[in-house]
């Protein structure tokens, strides 16, 4: 019970000091590749391809955009391309995760 308190203040306080400072490019694609969605010791629900989706979403802004609402349509065009494509697949969650790690990314980049 212990550790539950203190795992859910520290994801407050982490949840605080990020709403504090912009989320800059490489950190935005750190949490995007090593945030887990689902357990590895789970039956297959784990995203398998989070990197890749992390990829789809970040690559193309490492040469960076023009300004933020180029950056916030990139985010949502990426996510309608994968939508039908993780549909019913433990990936979905990893899209929607990227998508908004992605936003977050674009409204703290781009003033």
């Amino acid at each position: 019970m212990r550790m539950i308190l203190v795992s859910i203040l520290a994801v407050l306080f982490l949840a605080a000091c990020s709403a504090a400072r912009p989320l800059d490019f490489s950190s935005a694609r750190g949490f995007c590749n090593t945030d887990r969605i689902g357990d590895a010791d789970d039956d297959g629900g784990s995203c398998k391809d989070q990197i890749d989706i992390c990829g789809e979403y970040f690559d193309p802004l490492a040469a960076g955009v023009k300004d933020r609402a180029a950056c916030l349509e990139h985010c949502q065009a990426t996510y309608d391309g994968m939508f039908h494509k993780f549909a019913a697949d433990p990936c979905r969650a990893a899209a929607i995760m990227a998508r908004d790690y992605c936003e977050q990314y674009c409204r703290g980049a781009y003033k």
